[in-house]
């Protein structure tokens, strides 16, 4: 594993915010895919990020409260289908959770 990829890796997810989700593809600039899987793996391990899901990794945030603080999986889902060239849209129901309108049962 070449340092100077790993140390470019680590320093890209410095600038994501905390719990932020992100994709191996937000490094591709950096070097191949299996060079940057590496990087993402052995920064796991070491515990710089964690695993959201398979492919999906964020920034741990924790709280003084209730210790780390799980991502959201929205945002998992956001991160996965925009990583796809895809968007998420929120069907009518969740908008009007949302936006805290009354149901009308007829």
């Amino acid at each position: 594993m070449n340092l100077v990829r790993l140390r470019a890796v680590h320093d890209r997810i410095q600038e994501f915010a905390r719990g932020e989700p992100f994709t191996a593809a937000a490094f591709l600039d950096v070097g191949n895919r299996a060079a940057i899987g590496r990087a993402l793996s052995r920064l796991a391990r070491t515990g710089v990020i964690n695993r959201a899901v398979p492919s999906v990794n964020f920034r741990p945030e924790t709280s003084k409260l209730f210790g780390e603080v799980p991502v959201s999986p929205e945002q998992v889902a956001r991160t996965i289908v925009s990583s796809r060239g895809g968007f998420v849209q929120m069907s009518g129901a969740e908008a009007t959770n949302r936006l805290r309108l009354p149901v009308q049962n007829n």
